[in-house]
């Protein structure tokens, strides 16, 4: 630990040192929240925020869940600044108080950091985080314009597995979206109507489809907008759209069927039992011995015998097969020569 110019008082507060960050930036003290952090710890007398923080949770637990957002927000706030001309990226040892172990062992180059660093170049990446989804561990959020996910370990402190960051999907903005068409099938509630307006008219969606259910287990289906923008055609509740990459739901079903009924299936490749319906085979009654099958036709072009139709053997009749001359005549001339004419 460094020099310590103050003490935390008995009963320390990591939400209060958060706030006191939050207003120290706010005041411009400071260019980037994770410097705030440092600052804090330091004047504490500790060399990181990680530190501070583990001597003020060490009394109570710790929520998982606000440890894996607060390592979050250490890495989006140290990586924002990267567009700025004196920024360095993260030493290992920095990057080993947020991260696991098995996590950097996996990435020796650094392509996350690399990857984060050029959102925050290109201005994508900003140091404010909004949290999507928070349960168990698993932290969806938004900072900027990028999408982060991650997922923090078992034991405490906690530290990242990982960060999934992708660029975050903007709302449609087409003038052909505007006045979308109305379907209804069955009994609408007034209720989904307005959602449905209210969620087109924010997001920008070239069209939706919402159906359930009313309490009397009568089914009800809205479509609002546009199947198609170019040609413009509306969209029906009986509208079909193509569904692909559905081989996992499909095999999956079939397998919880099965198991909802009783039927273990057994591993790939292995035979049923002789019991089993997929062994039973066909019996077929057999042909009688005095049954012949109908001749095949002959080829194209040959007679039955496999001959030529219209061609007749001219070896030995002195004939060349370019005479012309009748059919009948050139017959009887072959005959002749061959003794068998009467």
């Amino acid at each position: 630990m460094s020099e310590s110019s103050r003490s935390l008082p008995d009963q320390p507060s990591l939400r209060f040192l958060r706030l006191e960050a939050r207003r120290r930036l706010t005041a411009g003290e400071f260019t980037a929240l994770w410097e705030a952090y440092l600052a804090i710890a330091r004047e504490h007398g500790f060399s990181s925020w990680t530190a501070l923080k583990q001597v003020v949770v060490s009394d109570s637990q710790p929520d998982p869940d606000e440890a894996v957002l607060d390592h979050l927000s250490w890495v989006v706030s140290r990586l924002a600044g990267a567009s700025q001309p004196d920024w360095t990226a993260p030493a290992g040892q920095e990057l080993a108080e947020h991260f696991e172990q098995s996590f950097l062992d996996r990435d020796p180059d650094g392509r996350l950091i690399e990857s984060l660093s050029m959102m925050a170049r290109a201005g994508r990446l900003r140091d404010e985080v909004t949290v999507v989804t928070q349960r168990q561990g698993l932290i969806r959020a938004q900072a900027g314009d990028v999408r982060l996910e991650t997922r923090g370990a078992d034991e405490p402190p906690h530290r990242l597995r990982g960060i999934l960051a992708y660029r975050a999907g903007k709302s449609v903005t087409d003038n052909r979206v505007a006045a979308p068409p109305a379907s209804e099938a069955g009994h609408v509630p007034q209720a989904v109507a307005a959602v449905a307006e209210e969620v087109l008219g924010e997001v920008g969606l070239p069209g939706l489809v919402l159906a359930g259910v009313d309490d009397h287990g009568k089914p009800w289906a809205l479509a609002r907008g546009w199947a198609q923008l170019d040609p413009r055609e509306p969209l029906s509740t009986t509208r079909r759209f193509p569904v692909y990459a559905v081989s996992m739901l499909i095999t999956s079903t079939a397998v919880l069927r099965l198991a909802a009924d009783g039927t273990r299936p057994g591993p790939a490749g292995q035979r049923p039992p002789p019991d089993h319906p997929a062994r039973r085979r066909r019996h077929h009654r057999p042909r009688p011995a005095h049954s012949h099958r109908r001749p095949s036709p002959p080829a194209p072009g040959l007679r039955r015998d496999g001959s030529r139709p219209g061609r007749t053997d001219w070896a030995g009749t002195g004939l060349q097969r370019g005479t012309r001359h009748r059919r009948g005549r050139v017959h009887k001339r072959v005959r002749r020569a061959r003794g068998t004419d009467r």
